[in-house]
């Protein structure tokens, strides 16, 4: 994916929400894609030979795997590959992205996932804009009163059968972006974002 490069005012909201979205699926997901962003639990293979995959959670113990388990209710969660911080535009904002899943015999199990974007200052409310673009059209909104800014969306998932909800919020130095999936109803799903939420 080339990424162009973006200086000042001259910031397009439209060209930077696809630059953002584009980078979070390469480094929540692993491999850029057009699909949704899937509940399904990753391949099966050995609790062993998983964990010795992994790279250390590093900078993702703002919630480390015993909050996320708290946060999504189950008893206990696995960290999905944390590929550390990466540079976008514009200005080389920082992203760092962290996921964690319940560790389950079942197909879908609840997630959790979370972006931390570091802008320079000046494109704090730049970047916060674009990533209030993304459509959300089975979902309601609501207002998770976190931040200084923040927007929420929570209801069945695009796949449907599933609950998740979405909460994006910007303090002076960062934008957060938290995806919950996989919940059995639309409350427990906005209230895991919210568990999330303040625990960033």
């Amino acid at each position: 994916m080339a990424f162009r490069e973006f200086t000042g005012d001259s910031v397009s909201i439209k060209s930077l929400n696809r630059d953002l979205l584009a980078a979070a699926l390469i480094f929540i997901c692993g491999q850029a894609s057009s699909e949704p962003i899937s509940t399904a639990r990753p391949p099966h293979v050995t609790q062993a030979a998983a964990e010795s995959r992994l790279p250390p959670t590093g900078d993702c113990g703002k919630i480390d795997a015993a909050a996320a388990a708290v946060i999504l209710g189950v008893g206990r969660v696995r960290a999905t590959p944390n590929y550390g911080h990466s540079k976008l535009p514009p200005d080389n904002t920082d992203l760092l992205a962290c996921s964690y899943f319940e560790v389950s015999p079942l197909p879908r199990v609840p997630t959790l996932k979370y972006l931390i974007y570091t802008p320079i200052a000046a494109d704090i409310e730049a970047v916060y804009s674009s990533l209030l673009t993304q459509k959300h059209p089975t979902m309601q909104p609501f207002a998770p009163n976190v931040g200084q800014a923040s927007a929420g969306w929570f209801g069945p998932g695009p796949q449907g059968g599933e609950s998740e909800a979405h909460v994006i919020f910007r303090t002076g130095t960062n934008v957060f972006s938290i995806q919950v999936s996989g919940l059995s109803s639309a409350d427990a799903a906005r209230t895991a974002a919210l568990k999330a939420a303040a625990k960033l």
